[in-house]
């Protein structure tokens, strides 16, 4: 099961956009556990925009509000486009990274972390 088909699986009324784009971060950013059902999961730059762009084509991800619009970036692309998603990773060079919410991340994805390590948050 791919990505975008195991998040409108496990959300069928789709995900909060800040919720998104903290699960796009940490796939980006963490060495985590996935679950078994995401095979192959979703690794690289490229694959981790490509799944994104493809929940929010299917209706997966809300449209995002003003606050949120500064949080990650602006990003003058659209839900459904890789760019959109590619930017998001992007922002991860330019935010405090104790503002994402990646325990939030961890628990949309079904995720653990790798190891004995606890995530920092």
């Amino acid at each position: 099961m791919d990505l975008a088909d195991y998040l409108l699986d496990r959300y069928s009324n789709g995900l909060r956009y800040v919720d998104a784009a903290n699960a796009c971060l940490l796939l980006f950013v963490a060495d985590i556990v996935l679950p078994v059902e995401l095979s192959p999961p979703a690794r690289t730059r490229q694959e981790i925009a490509a799944a994104f762009a493809a929940l929010a084509e299917r209706g997966g991800v809300h449209p995002r509000d003003e606050r949120e619009e500064f949080e990650f970036g602006r990003n003058p692309h659209a839900l459904d486009e890789e760019a959109h998603w590619s930017t998001v990773i992007d922002s991860v060079y330019d935010l405090d990274l104790k503002k994402v919410d990646f325990r939030r991340g961890m628990d949309l994805l079904g995720a653990k972390p790798r190891g004995r390590g606890e995530l920092a948050t």
